[in-house]
């Protein structure tokens, strides 16, 4: 019972905790749901038990309504089931839809003309309406000459001569439920006014008859006058073609400039390479010159001078590296110091070993050439070294070009392999 009394303390001290800490919040939510319980019982009472079917919900929807379906619970014979009543709207009198169909012939009357001034001079399109609002009523329309007026309401007067007129009657046949009524409305139509509001419906007309008159004829022959004005005719010119070649031709110059620019890289690349490949055999040729007591420029002449004999006489290649130093030795025949035609040698190659080469002989000329020779010897090992590493290098690019082949080589074998295996296992 302590425990039990225990218990009951605490949750009472709890709840006025917690009603201190609330407040007006406690009330508000009481009354609201207070509230909505009754909305929730009158409710129930108003659909679920009040439940009998009052005189208000056997009512007819107005005219214009549409019908309304009732759900009801039919009991007979102490057996109960659901059907639902449909409801349609009240219907008009005979009397009624009389009256009813002389106002909406006066309606039709007040919109048919649109912007024509009268029934006896029609020039333009007539407002041939389906229903009127406000009235359950559908109109359908008849035209004893659908070729001058349709049953849309479009006048086909673009062809006629200029004085002449044609009388169309147009039948208007109003339909409500069983009731049905005819009207009908005789009208004059004249040729039409030209301007420029109708010029192109007439020019498009004209041209619709020109093109289906005379179809036994080898040629349409198109109306060169309408209503007394001169007509000429010319082609429409295709922007959409021009854009687009104009677009192609940008689009071909870019193509013929980047690809210029990507043979220019290439070839400029190929020199590169070229220079890379010659410089070992140029530095040993310079070192062995020099070494046997020449100067570096009698040094360089010798060179150029033995690989214009063999281009001329034994019609050998050119090397980009021999033309560069064919180039600086007329430098120097034309007066040119021994300094700026190394370093423009050096800068014309644009190769990292021929700058090197370059800067190494313009020191040498500042300072002497007593070390010259033995400076040589280092750069020719060098060079020879690296002319080593990139063989390998060549090496290893060759096999991984020749990946691809080999590749699609395999799959061809595996191909010839498994087709003879597959037949047979499907036979």
């Amino acid at each position: 019972m302590i425990f039990n009394r225990n218990i009951i303390n605490n949750f009472k001290n709890s709840i006025n905790l917690k009603n201190k800490k609330n407040g007006n919040n406690n009330i508000k939510l009481i009354i609201i749901s207070i509230f909505t319980i009754v909305f929730s019982l009158f409710y129930a009472y108003e659909n679920c038990i009040e439940n009998t079917i009052t005189t208000e919900d056997l009512k007819r929807p107005n005219y214009n309504e549409i019908e309304k379906e009732l759900d009801v619970q039919v009991s007979a014979q102490g057996k109960k089931f659901n059907t639902s009543i449909s409801i349609e709207p009240k219907v008009y009198t005979a009397k009624e839809i009389s009256a009813i169909f002389s106002e909406i012939s006066k309606k039709i009357e007040d919109t048919m003309l649109g912007e024509n001034s009268s029934f006896d001079n029609i020039t333009s399109d007539v407002v041939l309406c389906s229903s009127i609002e406000g009235y359950p009523v559908t109109i359908q329309w008849l035209s004893d000459n659908y070729e001058v007026i349709d049953e849309n309401g479009i006048v086909h007067n673009m062809l006629f001569e200029k004085d002449e007129s044609v009388e169309v009657v147009l039948t208007a046949i109003l339909q409500y439920e069983s009731y049905s009524a005819e009207y009908f409305y005789e009208v004059t139509v004249k040729s039409c006014v030209l301007n420029e509001k109708n010029y192109p419906k007439k020019i498009s007309e004209s041209l619709e008859f020109a093109k289906n008159n005379n179809r036994e004829e080898e040629y349409i022959y198109l109306p060169e006058k309408i209503d007394g004005v001169p007509i000429t005719y010319e082609k429409k010119a295709n922007w959409d073609s021009i854009f687009v070649i104009l677009m192609l031709g940008i689009a071909a110059i870019i193509i013929v400039i980047f690809g210029e620019k990507s043979k220019q890289k290439k070839r400029a690349d190929i020199r590169k390479k070229a220079l890379k490949n010659s410089y070992s055999e140029m530095v040993a040729k310079i070192t062995l010159l020099i070494g046997a007591g020449m100067t570096m420029r009698k040094a360089w002449e010798k060179i150029v001078e033995e690989y214009q004999f063999k281009k001329f006489h034994k019609n050998i290649k050119s090397k980009a590296v021999y033309e560069e130093m064919t180039e600086s030795m007329n430098q120097l025949k034309s007066g040119v110091s021994e300094l700026t035609v190394y370093r423009d040698f050096g800068n014309r190659c644009d190769v990292r070993e021929y700058m090197k080469l370059s800067s190494l002989l313009a020191q040498n000329l500042k300072k002497g050439s007593r070390e010259l020779l033995s400076m040589l010897k280092i750069e020719t090992q060098d060079a020879f070294e690296e002319r080593k590493n990139q063989a390998k290098r060549y090496g290893e690019e060759a096999g991984t070009k020749l990946l691809i082949p080999m590749i699609m080589i395999l799959l061809v074998v595996m191909v010839i392999i498994m087709y003879p295996a597959l037949v047979n296992f499907n036979m």
